[in-house]
C-alpha cells in the first residue's frame, strides 16, 4: 500500500482511514478500561476523532479502488463526503456542552458500555453511516460484477461481504444490545470493523491489491 506507492491517492486514503480506525480503537479500549467515569467519558469523546472520519474515509477509499477519479476530484462530491465527519468530530468529540450529553455510560463487569442517548445527532449519526455503508456495498458489488478478472471478482464481492457483516454486527451491539440486554456490554463496533480492513491487507500481500487496481 502506502510503502509501495506513497504518491497514490487510494494508498493515502487507505492510511488514513486505518488512522481513523486506529484512533477509534485506542479510545475504546482505553475508555473501557478506565477505573474513573471522567476518564472513561474523556476516552470515548477521543474515540469518537476516529469513528466520525471512519465511513467518510472508507467511502472516499472506495470511490478510488473501483477507479472514480473524477468524481472524487469535485469539490462538492469531497464536501459531501467529509462535511458530515467534521460536524460529529465537533459535537461527539470536541464542544464539551454538547459532547457530554451524547454517552450514558455504564460500569459493565468487563468494561464501560455505552446506551445510546437516542437523540436527533444520534440519530442523523445513524443516517450518516447507514447511507454511507449503501453506497460503499453498491460501488463494490457493481465494481466485482463489472470485473474484468477472477481476482476483481472476488476482490469486490469480498470486500462488499465483510463490509456488510462489520457493519452489521457493529449496530447490533452499538444501537440494540446495550438497550435491550439487562447485562450491559462494551463497545465491540471497532473489533468489527477491522474485518473490511483484514480483507484489504490479505488481498495486499497476496495479490499486490490497490498497486494492480492503478495498472488496470
Amino acid at each position: 500500500g502506502l510503502k509501495v506507492n506513497p504518491k497514490a491517492a487510494v494508498n493515502r486514503v487507505f492510511f488514513f482511514m486505518c488512522l481513523s480506525v486506529a484512533v477509534w480503537t485506542l479510545g475504546f479500549a482505553i475508555s473501557n478500561t478506565a477505573t474513573q467515569l471522567q476518564s472513561a467519558m474523556f476516552w470515548r469523546r477521543v474515540s469518537a476523532v476516529g469513528w466520525s472520519f471512519t465511513f467518510s474515509l472508507i467511502l472516499h477509499f472506495t470511490l478510488l479502488l473501483v477507479q472514480q477519479e473524477e468524481m472524487i476530484r469535485s469539490r462538492a462530491v469531497r464536501l459531501a463526503i467529509y462535511t458530515p465527519s467534521v460536524i460529529f468530530m465537533f459535537v461527539f468529540a470536541i464542544y464539551s456542552p454538547i459532547a457530554n450529553g451524547q454517552y450514558q455510560l455504564v460500569l459493565t463487569p468487563i468494561g464501560w458500555g455505552n446506551i445510546p442517548v437516542n437523540n436527533s445527532w444520534d440519530l442523523a449519526y445513524n443516517v450518516y453511516y447507514t447511507v454511507f455503508s449503501l453506497l460503499v456495498v453498491t460501488l463494490l458489488v457493481r465494481w466485482g460484477l463489472n470485473g474484468k478478472t477472477r481476482n476483481i471478482r472476488i476482490q469486490g464481492f469480498s470486500l462488499a461481504t465483510s463490509f456488510v457483516v462489520a457493519v452489521v454486527l457493529s449496530t447490533i451491539t452499538e444501537m440494540f444490545a446495550n438497550s435491550l440486554l439487562s447485562e450491559k456490554i462494551p463497545s465491540l463496533a471497532p473489533v468489527f470493523i477491522l474485518a473490511p480492513l483484514t480483507v484489504v491487507l490479505y488481498f495486499i500481500q497476496r495479490d499486490g491489491f490497490m498497486h494492480k487496481q492503478r495498472q488496470d
